[in-house]
């Protein structure tokens, strides 16, 4: 009995076969092959015993499988691997140990969402801080929850555009009142 359980195949959608260095892959190339991601469960123990929890952790070995040496992914076939990959790395709860990583040139639209985000978390913030009206609590609590929601995807936002200096920098810009 195997150890590994698959999380993922593209066994819906098969990867393009590899047609050799010199030719440009197209959506109609030949189809073939499998790509499967597989993990062991949170209950296999190395003693073989099957008595932990299904619901744990999963050890942190991943398998993948290509039976093919090389295969061709679309771009959708690549975001399917990269979102079940980064399924599995936050699952097993192991830290990233890499220097940090700034993705290089920040794109002037993040700028400028960047830009609206932030004075649209101080309105928010400033109308969730109000005086309680009567008949208005329902507002201010939306407004407060909205805020919150700004907050945590500015903070991601920044993280993935500037790295953690520049998240640590925001979160502590709003701890002094943004």
């Amino acid at each position: 009995m195997s150890v590994w359980g698959t999380i993922f195949d593209l066994e819906d959608d098969p990867p393009y076969e590899y047609q050799r260095s010199h030719i440009l892959p197209g959506e109609d190339d030949p189809r073939g092959g499998c790509v499967q991601l597989a993990e062991v469960p949170s209950h296999i123990t190395r003693d073989g015993r099957d008595d932990q929890p299904e619901d744990g952790t999963p050890w942190p070995w991943l398998r993948l499988s290509v039976n093919q040496a090389d295969t061709v992914l679309h771009a959708r076939q690549v975001r399917e691997v990269r979102d079940s990959l980064t399924v599995w790395l936050e699952q097993t709860g192991v830290e990233d140990d890499r220097p940090e990583l700034v993705h290089g040139t920040v794109p002037a639209a993040y700028v400028r969402l960047k830009g609206q985000l932030e004075a649209d978390l101080r309105k928010m913030t400033a109308c969730a801080a109000q005086a309680p009206r009567p008949g208005a609590e329902d507002g201010r609590l939306a407004q407060g929850g909205i805020a919150a929601g700004i907050r945590t995807s500015l903070a991601w936002a920044i993280q993935h555009f500037e790295g953690s200096g520049a998240r640590e920098a925001f979160l502590k810009r709003l701890e002094g009142g943004l």
